[in-house]
């Protein structure tokens, strides 16, 4: 009995790309940097917050993290010479399932 192996593994190949292709189109451009939502509906000075980043589009798009920084910037009143604040930084863990980065953290400057 004789197999031809190129027409086997041709549609196998074919199912693995389209696979992947579906995963993609699961997942919007927009989303390349991750997914955010922080667990605070107000951020108050002094009080902590949560903040979770879903890599999981980031990670089938293509675009993994090496390193993480999260910051925010002041854009009420700002003159211009006001830096971002730096909330977190660290190594993204590329084996973690489901691909989370989570911190908890408190902002002690007043936004005003």
């Amino acid at each position: 009995m004789h197999f031809n192996f190129i027409a086997i593994l041709a549609p196998l190949v074919g199912l693995a790309s389209l696979t992947k292709a579906q995963i993609q189109l699961g997942c919007p451009d927009a989303l390349r940097g991750g997914d955010f939502t922080v667990s605070s509906a107000t951020l108050t000075p002094g009080f902590p917050f949560t903040v979770v980043a879903n890599m999981t589009c980031a990670n089938n798009l293509g675009f993994t993290p090496t390193y993480l920084d999260f910051y925010i910037e002041n854009n009420f009143n700002n003159n211009g010479f006001e830096l971002p604040i730096l909330l977190s930084r660290g190594t993204y863990n590329q084996s973690a399932d489901p691909p989370l980065h989570t911190f908890t953290t408190v902002v002690r400057i007043i936004l005003s």
